[in-house]
């Protein structure tokens, strides 16, 4: 099969999983059907096809650079597209188990997988640590399963010459390893003093004495949701909002007719309201954005529960919305695997940026009419769920280095080591049960880097924040600090998305003349708005 063939096939591929999606999360389908796809695609993920695209990766002149690129993010897709036609098996038998272990509530009966919402939304303490306790020993029930999976991709991976399945993802994300790893040390030594004492302050607002001193990762759900700001942040204002935010880029929300932005009813107070919505095939939660064709059909699905978080979900959803309304046409017909291959790190960036405004008291003045002070009561609130977020990912990076080497996924050595380092970094006490599930989240299935997809690797995720804030500098210093009031960052940002995924978001910082990803830069970032 030619490459030409092969990215025809591949983009149907796209068009039609994301189809499927869209269809069974606003309710047209009442289940989320793959195997008929899987079955219908399934020459694009052979070792034939892997290496026809070998070879034309080594047939191709180096002076056709666009091209070597764009066959290399090609190569990827279709490994990790093996990879996943071989796990296939383990993975369904993980999903239903997944989908087996439930957690009985007194209003309420969910999968443990869903649980977190529950948790985040529970503003008693006693109650939190009582649901998190159910939710770990339901999903311990898997944790074999877990690590068989594990040791499936890992083995494949290593058929197609990969130490491991981690080192396969960064191949596939362009990551440099050795450079995250450094990046990630450096964030967490530098704002570790400034965090704590936050932190500290939080959990002595906002917990009882005794949960006070010891918070463990069930409060870091209710922290992360912000439910103190929500009369702030109105469901009924998140459209008004976003169409006046852009509107200041010079962008007209309201004549995108390649992106449609659908407001489904529903919203989640109570454990009997989540577990409701959990059952129905539509789950109208935070926005997701959907790629049925891009640039030409982007769709932006938003539940209407407003509050902090849904805000912030929100604007990091339509972040890479944008992105994709606006990405080359020519590109998308000539080259799917730059506008949705394996890597979400750059579409992920752009959302981070638009989430990013919520830190910015000027912007919260402007947009939600808050008064100074509570602008930057606010922002600060916002940077400090943020600085838990990053120093949570940068955590992450560094224990999947040890699962990446570790012989046997279930050690106990492991989990110890998953707990004491989240522990650590974020200052909620992780439980070791939990290490499998949390550590392979994000390595369930191959798909395309949809805008749907938000469980990123942590090092996908770390750049990706990172070239946000030098981005959002940048921004700041040719075009003022409210950037976001002026058409000529609307302009410039287009000239960015124009490009799709075509440059890594290191290239992109190049590009723009901003340099290297600067962790500093980052962390004074957030440490500044969280002092304010």
């Amino acid at each position: 099969m030619k490459p030409g063939d092969y990215r025809r096939d591949y983009a149907a591929y796209c068009a039609a999983l994301a189809r499927a999606r869209y269809d069974f999360h606003v309710g047209r389908a009442p289940e989320l059907q793959l195997a008929p796809l899987h079955e219908r695609y399934a020459d694009l993920w052979t070792r034939e096809r892997l290496a026809e695209l070998e070879q034309a990766q080594r047939d191709t002149p180096a002076q056709f650079e666009t091209e070597r690129t764009a066959l290399r993010r090609l190569l990827n897709v279709a490994r990790l597209g093996y990879i996943a036609a071989q796990t296939r098996e383990v993975a369904a038998e993980l999903a239903r188990c997944e989908a087996a272990a439930q957690i009985a509530w007194p209003d309420a009966r969910v999968a443990a997988t869903d649980a977190p919402t529950l948790i985040a939304n529970e503003p008693d303490a006693p109650r939190r640590r009582e649901l998190a306790a159910r939710q770990r020993d339901a999903l311990q029930s898997c944790d074999d399963l877990r690590a068989a999976h594990l040791n499936t991709l890992n083995t494949t991976a290593a058929a197609l010459g990969f130490t491991s399945h981690f080192a396969l993802l960064d191949e596939a994300t362009q990551t440099d390893e050795q450079t995250m790893t450094a990046a990630a040390g450096a964030l967490l030594a530098r704002t570790g003093d400034a965090y704590r004492e936050h932190l500290h302050a939080w959990a002595a607002r906002h917990l009882p004495p005794p949960q006070a001193r010891t918070p463990i990762f069930a409060d870091s759900l209710f922290f992360a949701r912000l439910a103190q700001f929500d009369q702030r942040f109105p469901a009924s204002d998140l459209a008004r909002t976003y169409a006046a935010t852009m509107s200041g880029l010079g962008i007209r929300v309201e004549r995108q007719t390649n992106l449609r932005v659908e407001w489904i009813a529903g919203s989640i107070q109570t454990a009997a309201q989540t577990a409701q919505l959990f059952a129905q095939s539509a789950r109208p939660l935070n926005a997701i954005c959907f790629d049925l064709a891009p640039p030409t059909d982007v769709h932006l699905v938003v539940g209407t529960n407003g509050g902090a978080e849904a805000y912030r979900a929100f604007f990091q959803a339509a972040g890479g919305a944008q992105q994709l309304a606006w990405v080359s046409r020519d590109m998308a017909e000539r080259y799917p695997e730059f506008v949705r291959g394996p890597d979400a790190t750059t579409r992920a960036a752009y959302g981070f940026l638009f989430r990013h405004l919520l830190h910015d008291p000027a912007w919260l003045e402007a947009q939600r009419g808050l008064k100074a002070s509570d602008a930057k009561t606010t922002a600060g609130a916002f940077a400090l769920v943020e600085l838990h977020d990053v120093r949570r990912c940068c955590a992450q990076l560094l224990h999947e280095q040890m699962l990446a080497t570790a012989s046997d996924p279930r050690a106990e050595n492991l989990a110890v080591e998953y707990a004491a380092t989240l522990t650590d970094a974020t200052g909620f006490a992780y439980d070791p049960a939990l290490h499998l599930w949390a550590s392979t989240k994000h390595l369930s299935t191959m798909r395309p880097a949809s805008c749907s997809q938000m469980l990123l690797p942590p090092a996908s995720a770390l750049r990706a924040c990172l070239f946000a804030v030098v981005l959002g500098e940048h921004l700041r210093t040719r075009h003022g600090l409210r950037w976001w009031t002026t058409r000529t960052a609307g302009d410039e940002l287009i000239d960015l998305w124009n490009t799709g995924a075509r440059y890594t978001v290191e290239e992109l910082a190049s590009l723009i003349g901003a340099g290297a990803l600067d962790v500093e830069l980052l962390a004074d970032s957030l440490l500044r708005v969280t002092n304010e």
